[in-house]
């Protein structure tokens, strides 16, 4: 009977073991991403995906025209400034490259805070899955260059 108890016991923790440390990661269909700078610092925005060989590919984006960049431009966002990425327009600006953005890759954006950190809005979960008749998240920054200025997602549905 005792043996019972241990084996009974063992299964259990086992168990709990299991159910503590699987985290599901949750994805969303994703057409654009909206960013919104909340912080005592300029932010420029960049746009990534993976591409379907597993490959990260970037491209800058222009916040004041909500397009994508020339290669060696800047656009910014000073505080309480935001942009909208619409990566419909990033897969028609890659179509015909070896980069291109297609239907289920996943996106994400990464900041470079002048004079500060580069925020990587890259997260285990929730992740971003491009598809052009998804839905638009919403992230934030705040904080100063150098504290509390991490990524946050406000909407993602």
């Amino acid at each position: 009977m005792s043996t019972i108890k241990y084996i009974t016991c063992a299964l259990a923790l086992i168990i709990a073991s299991v159910v503590t440390t699987t985290h599901a990661t949750e994805y969303f269909n994703t057409a654009k991403i909206k960013y919104t700078n909340k912080g005592g610092y300029t932010a420029c925005v960049n746009a990534y995906w993976n591409d379907s060989n597993d490959k990260k590919q970037k491209i800058r984006w222009d916040a004041e025209k909500n397009l994508p960049l020339l290669p060696g431009k800047d656009s910014c966002l000073d505080n309480g400034q935001s942009t909208i990425v619409d990566f419909a327009k990033v897969a028609e600006e890659t179509q015909t490259t070896q980069r291109a953005l297609k239907v289920g890759d996943e996106i994400w954006l990464l900041l470079n805070i002048k004079e500060g950190e580069k925020r990587n809005c890259h997260k285990d979960s929730p992740k971003f899955l491009y598809d052009p008749y998804g839905t638009t998240a919403e992230m934030k920054t705040s904080g100063t260059t150098l504290n509390n200025n991490r990524c946050e997602i406000t909407h993602k549905k």
